[in-house]
């Protein structure tokens, strides 16, 4: 299994708990309220970076950035490397959930 999202950093405040993820340039938070978690996914690149939406449901969908015809390349790694983020998180899904406990 890989094991290319790494844990970086955790915020602590007096409702809410937030690790914070990298890989595949992509910075994956999650925070817990005590009640209920909530994912949030964006790209590290804020030009070529591939936002992946709705990564909670099972179905994410991926935000893709205009970019000109001589920058598809960029952006076509950037899509493949967000996908292989998704197949790595759902491998890993429950380390990361019961991490942000």
């Amino acid at each position: 299994m890989p094991n290319n999202i790494k844990f970086v950093k955790e915020s602590k405040s007096k409702f809410l708990t937030t690790k914070e993820y990298h890989g595949y340039g992509q910075i994956l938070k999650i925070s817990d309220d005590g009640i209920e978690k909530h994912i949030v996914v964006k790209p590290k690149d804020p030009v070529f970076g591939i936002t992946i939406k709705f990564l909670e449901t099972g179905h994410p969908q991926f935000s893709i950035p205009d970019v000109s015809i001589d920058e598809t390349a960029i952006m076509l790694k950037n899509l493949e490397e967000a996908k292989t983020f998704c197949r790595e998180f759902y491998e890993r899904r429950d380390e990361f959930v019961q991490d942000a406990i």
